[in-house]
C-alpha cells in the first residue's frame, strides 16, 4: 500500500479499502468477470460504481478495490477498467515509486 493511501486510511480511521469505499458511499458489487478483468469503475446513478471480479483471491480483490477507490478519488465520474496487464503495471510503479501520482 502506498504512503498516500495509508495516510488516507489513518485520517479516515479505516483499515482496508472496502471500509474506505463505504466511508465514501461507494457501492461495491462482486461480479463474474472474464479472467483478465480485475475490476471496473463505472459511476452510474443508482448502480454499483465499483465492480470487482468475484473469482479473484481476497488479496487481489482488496488491492483491486484500493486501485478503483483511488481512481474514483482522482478521476471522479470517469469510468475505468482494471485488467490484469494494467494491474501488473500499477503494482510495478507502486513498488518502485510508492506514489499514486505516477499511476494514472
Amino acid at each position: 500500500m502506498s504512503k498516500e493511501i495509508n495516510k488516507l486510511f489513518t485520517t479516515c480511521h479505516v483499515e482496508c479499502p472496502f471500509e474506505f469505499a463505504t466511508k465514501l458511499n461507494l457501492k461495491i458489487n462482486f461480479v463474474d468477470f472474464p479472467a483478465p478483468i480485475y475490476g471496473y469503475y463505472k459511476p452510474i446513478l443508482y448502480a454499483e460504481p465499483v465492480l470487482i471480479n468475484k473469482n479473484l483471491s481476497s488479496k487481489l480483490q482488496e488491492k483491486t478495490c484500493e486501485y478503483l477507490v483511488l481512481r474514483h478519488l482522482l478521476y471522479h465520474g470517469v469510468e475505468f477498467c482494471l485488467d490484469e496487464e494494467t494491474f501488473e503495471r500499477l503494482e510495478t510503479v507502486t513498488e518502485r515509486d510508492n506514489e499514486f501520482s505516477t499511476l494514472f
